[in-house]
């Protein structure tokens, strides 16, 4: 997708109004609450340019994996400390295991249909210690995703104007998203295009069950951190 490629660079100006301060601050009393492992090892997929990491890495011994490697040059000059790998979250092996995994904004949303969504949380469960902690969150209801997502995000810096409008139609399983964005930075021509990307939405009873068969024990939580529900699972 052009957002995490091309648009690295803009992505945190585009996103500065996201609370990762607070949400990640959750995440640190969630895994003091669930969390039944011993350490101190988080693993982020899909980290994108590493703001959690960044408000995480005072508590944990932190690891970012993401596909695309210009939204990890983004997130190794916030955290010169942690280690930052590109990887596949359906497929990415590690020779380690973690205490807490996360996988936020709705990235597993990018999965295909058929068996992604069941290889991807067996390969997080493969990768937590046992009594380690699952935190994720999807958009999981089409209506909520039409109805609350925001269509209309800009950034009106002093040299720099970003405007990102984004089209969404639901469809079967699934919700086509044309996104369309306008960047235009002092002394350079505006730079104009769009990305058209297709995310997949899993009913909640499909999400729970997924985990449950993987073996974790699960619990829901209506309030997630960006207006989305929250999964979290305990590796048994």
């Amino acid at each position: 997708m052009l957002e995490y490629k091309e648009f690295a660079k803009y992505y945190d100006l585009l996103y500065s109004d996201l609370e990762y301060e607070k949400s990640s601050k959750r995440i640190i009393k969630l895994f003091s609450e669930y969390n039944k492992s011993k350490g101190n090892k988080l693993l982020d997929v899909a980290c994108g340019t590493g703001t959690h990491i960044s408000y995480l890495k005072s508590e944990f011994n932190c690891t970012g994996i993401d596909l695309s490697e210009p939204m990890l040059k983004q997130a190794r000059k916030k955290s010169l400390d942690c280690e930052f790998k590109v990887g596949d979250m359906k497929s990415f092996k590690l020779n380690k295991k973690f205490d807490v995994v996360t996988c936020l904004f709705n990235s597993i949303n990018n999965l295909g249909a058929g068996k992604e969504l069941e290889t991807t949380i067996n390969n997080f469960y493969n990768h937590l210690k046992k009594g380690g902690l699952l935190i994720t969150e999807f958009f999981h209801e089409k209506e909520d995703f039409v109805n609350k997502f925001n269509h209309l995000r800009t950034y009106n810096g002093e040299n720099i104007k970003i405007a990102r409008i984004g089209e969404f139609k639901s469809k079967n399983d699934f919700i086509l998203a044309n996104i369309h964005y306008l960047i235009s930075e002092k002394g350079k021509k505006i730079k104009k295009t769009e990305d058209v990307h297709k995310l997949m939405i899993f009913p909640k009873e499909q999400i729970l069950s997924t985990m449950k068969e993987a073996g974790f024990q699960t619990k829901y939580l209506k309030k997630g951190f960006y207006g989305k529900g929250l999964f979290l699972g305990i590796k048994n």
